[in-house]
């Protein structure tokens, strides 16, 4: 069959979404193939280089040539050398056809629509290559008739195949639901495909299925349990739906049968890391990281190991590491930042990790705090007006980026009430509190806060409110203020008789 996702990028149902593409074996055929086709390029370009238009080919040889440059890539050789067989072959419907093919490679959809539209009839291959085309112009129905027209004309020994590659070229433009659509038909038709059940697998996890995801991958394991990819895929959606003791099972049976796919080794790594199995993932980290020596990402997971077990230097390292090799890796900057900042030691390092990241991405909600964070705790240590005011400045940021989250309205409470700023505290904290009512941070410290302005009426309020949701909230207060104790005790004992 001439039709194989002639305009896609992304052909291989298998090793697509491992980021690679397999090259299949070169046959005979095709030795003999690309063999004539340079001959004939080596002719035809010789007397194109002479200005010799008389040389001639008869219209096999040209099909050929057309092919092979097609199949080197050569588009823009393959238009010259079609319009010259068009030239000497007028009356030769396939050399005209090779121009459709080439148009629909360089993406001219309306021209190869048109050439192909202006012919009298269309049949075999170039039914695959006009669905196609409609289908990249957005006229998805009408090219589900036309590939359906395809599947009908292809010989018996092919529509598997075929039905693999229209639901895989439906993934590359992403019509998931249309491919499920083909592979729910092919597997009925061809049970016993483990291809077409992962292919299926990848389409329903796309349309978000994840329950037909697992029941096509187990049913690809059920027809060859010693194919790896299977396993791999079905570990895949475990991990999505964060059931990760299955999907280290799965990515073991996979890396059982196949122990140098590095990528499954990785899966694997993070599924150790998501169950706090912090040394058994670094190992799978550094087998992964001996053949990838520069992902960055996955150093700083790495590097997360080793700071979530108390090794921050070895922590730092690493994340520095990871930055080097891509400057422009947030979570690079970030782990960096926190190794400094939980080291209690290197405040001015932490402070400029922080930054770095900030430059990055100044509206990741995160980032900006853990910048207000370290300006906090560095005016902490000095007491530096300029820190306090840029901490307060970007904890509300924070509150401007994600208005729900109460920790950022805290954060930046806490900085007025350091500052003896009560008035400001107050007014603030109601705010958050109206949007927050259910809170005990906030309540607390609206109660500390009305302490600090001797407003006790508002004070009992807001420690009753407190005290309902928070058993603790006496003790939290006392311990800040130890005179509040009276004030409490006064009001809970109740008007003396």
């Amino acid at each position: 069959m001439e039709w194989r996702l002639l305009s896609g990028t992304e052909i291989c149902t298998t090793f697509v979404r491992n980021g690679t593409r397999q090259k299949a074996v070169m046959t005979d055929d095709d030795k003999e193939f690309y063999e004539e086709g340079a001959s004939l390029a080596a002719k035809y370009e010789a007397s194109v280089r002479k200005g010799d238009s008389s040389t001639y080919f008869d219209s096999d040889e040209m099909e050929t040539l057309i092919d092979y440059y097609i199949a080197t890539d050569e588009l823009d050789k393959a238009e010259e050398a079609q319009a010259y067989g068009a030239a000497m072959h007028p009356e030769s419907r396939a050399i005209k056809l090779k121009l459709a093919k080439i148009c629909l490679l360089k993406e001219k959809y309306s021209e190869t629509d048109a050439i192909l539209s202006a012919l009298d009839s269309i049949e075999g291959d170039y039914i695959g290559m006009w669905a196609e085309c409609i289908a990249r112009k957005g006229d998805i129905a009408r090219s589900k008739t036309l590939f359906r027209k395809y599947l009908q004309d292809c010989h018996p020994d092919e529509i598997c195949a075929v039905y693999l590659d229209i639901a895989t070229f439906y993934n590359t433009i992403e019509q998931y639901t249309v491919a499920a659509e083909f592979l729910d038909e092919a597997c009925l038709l061809y049970p016993d495909s483990v291809d077409l059940w992962n292919e299926r697998g990848y389409s329903y996890d796309l349309c978000g299925d994840d329950a037909k995801a697992l029941e096509s991958y187990n049913r690809a394991i059920d027809i060859d349990p010693y194919k790896s990819e299977s396993w791999c895929y079905l570990g895949s959606i475990y991990f999505k739906t964060q059931n990760m003791e299955k999907a280290l099972d799965a990515f073991n049976f996979s890396l059982a049968i196949n122990g140098d796919d590095m990528l499954t080794v990785l899966q694997k790594a993070h599924c150790l890391f998501n169950l706090g199995r912090y040394e058994e993932a670094k190992e799978a980290y550094r087998q992964y990281l001996n053949y990838n020596r520069t992902d960055a990402l996955a150093l700083t997971f790495y590097a997360e190991c080793f700071e979530n077990t108390d090794d921050c230097d070895t922590a730092l390292t690493l994340y520095k590491k990871a930055v080097k090799i891509d400057p422009s890796l947030v979570d690079g900057w970030v782990g960096l930042c926190g190794c400094a900042f939980d080291t209690g030691e290197k405040p001015e390092e932490a402070l400029r990790y922080a930054k770095e990241a900030y430059k990055l991405h100044p509206d990741n909600v995160e980032i900006v705090s853990c910048l207000a964070d370290n300006y906090d705790r560095r005016a902490a240590l000095t007491d530096r007006d300029d820190d306090y005011d840029r901490a307060l400045d970007l904890y509300l940021r924070c509150i401007e980026l994600d208005p729900q989250n109460e920790q950022y309205w805290v954060d930046a409470g806490n900085l007025y009430l350091r500052c003896s700023l009560f008035d400001k505290a107050k007014s603030f904290l109601e705010v958050a509190y109206t949007l927050n009512p259910k809170s005990e941070k906030l309540t607390i410290m609206l109660a500390m806060t009305c302490y600090c302005l001797d407003d006790r009426k508002a004070f009992m309020r807001y420690y009753s409110d407190a005290r309902e949701t928070y058993p603790n909230a006496r003790e939290i207060i006392v311990r800040v203020f130890p005179d509040a104790a009276q004030w409490i005790d006064s009001a809970e004992a109740g008007p003396q008789q």
